[in-house]
Parts: structure tokens; sequence; C-alpha cells
């Protein structure tokens, strides 16, 4: 993918870098001709001509062109050459739920993602959410995690695929029922009618109620709480 940088003044400083204003950074995809997948603005920023790195420490903003996504945080490093960006402070981002099901299915509310730090690799369409990992939608679903990754399929802005690691806490809530799930990894997969998340590594739910544990747990309706542990005789319905 091919990106290109402007901004509506630049003034010369005595390093050799250029000081740029109303910075705005267009990613592109690979098609003939070329569109803009994604947009990267921010007030101001430093950039280094010979080695083509841009640095700030002030706002910034990204957002994909079809909506799908944007994200928001305070100072980074745009590595031009090698397609990497990476945010230092104050991650806010949120996912809108057509981003997040394949199907006909897209009611609800989107899910927004908070952390430390963020890296983006554009080569390898990848996503890493660092420190103190928060992501939730409205009080139906909230999880923390030690680092979230966020891969996007070639060509496209919705996630392929979202995997939590590290300390995973879930918090799912229905009309009647609070459960509280933990475990190691979690991983959150789309279906054409809604989507489900799949926890492992020494992984246990419980509810007012109820407790359990598993090799492996899965929601496989985030809507009702349907869960299937893996060497459970029965699941679990809650509502």
């Amino acid at each position: 993918m091919k990106t290109l940088l402007t901004g509506e003044g630049a003034k010369p400083l005595a390093s050799g870098a250029l000081e740029i204003s109303k910075v705005k950074i267009q990613i592109f995809d690979d098609q003939n001709p070329p569109k803009t997948r994604m947009a990267i603005e921010a007030p101001q920023c430093v950039f280094d001509s010979g080695k083509k790195i841009a640095t700030s420490a002030g706002p910034i903003a990204l957002r994909a062109t079809d909506g799908s996504f944007s994200i928001e945080g305070i100072g980074f490093i745009w590595d031009q050459a090698g397609g990497k960006l990476s945010i230092s402070n104050s991650v806010r981002t949120i996912i809108s739920r057509k981003a997040l099901q394949s199907g006909k299915k897209k009611e609800g509310l989107p899910i927004h993602v908070n952390s430390d730090q963020f890296d983006y690799d554009k080569e390898s369409n990848l996503g890493l959410y660092r420190g103190n990992v928060s992501a939730a939608e409205g009080e139906r679903f909230k999880m923390s995690c030690d680092q979230l990754r966020v891969e996007l399929p070639e060509g496209e802005d919705s996630p392929q695929s979202i995997s939590a690691e590290g300390n995973v806490q879930i918090e799912l809530k229905t009309a009647k029922t609070l459960t509280k799930l933990s475990g190691e990894q979690a991983h959150y997969e789309t279906s054409a009618d809604d989507a489900s998340l799949l926890l492992d590594g020494k992984p246990i739910w419980r509810s007012e109620n109820y407790s359990g544990r598993g090799e492996t747990i899965r929601i496989s309706d985030l809507n009702t709480c349907l869960l299937y542990t893996s060497d459970a005789a029965d699941d679990l319905l809650c509502v």
C-alpha cells in the first residue's frame, strides 16, 4: 500500500527536519486507481524527510474511510517507509457494529477500546493495543486484558480476527444475569447472525447462582450469554 503525507504549512528547523501544520496522512489500497483506505490527521508534526519519519507529542486521529473504526490518542511516531504507526498515550478506539459482523444482523452499540499505547503495521495489517486495555459495548459486554490484537484482512477495514491476551477478564450482562469470566486468552469470532467469544487458558465463569470451568469456554450468543464448556456435561443458558 502507498501513503501520502501532506500539510497546510511547513517550517524548516535547524536539524533539517520540517515542522508541518495540519498534517494529513492518507493510506491507499492496491487497486488501480488506488483508493484511500485510512486517513491520519494531526494539528502538527516534525517530519524528517531523510528517514521519512513524522513525530509529534500532540493529538492524532486515524479514521477508516468507510466509517468502520476510528482511533484517537496523544503523541505518535509515523514511519512512512516502514508503514508503521505508534501512538504513545491515551488511546481511544471506536469500532462500529457493521465492522464486527459479517452477516445481515448488524445491530447493537459500537465497541469502545481504551489503552495506554497502540501500534499499527500496514504491511501485516495488524493493530496491537497495550497497557491497561479495556473494551466495552455499552453495559452488555466489558473486558480487560494485557494486550489486544486486531487483524484486518487484505484490502478491507473490517477486523478479520480480534484476540485478547493476558489476564483476560470479561463481564456479560443480560436482563436477568451478570456473568463473569476469566482466562489467559479470548478470541472474537463473527458469523452471519451474531458474534461469539472463545475463552481458553484455564478459563472459569461464575454467575449469581452457578460457576464452572473448562479447557475452553465458548460464548455463542452475547445477547443471551449462552455458554459452552469443553468438559461439561450440560451447557448453561443465562437469560
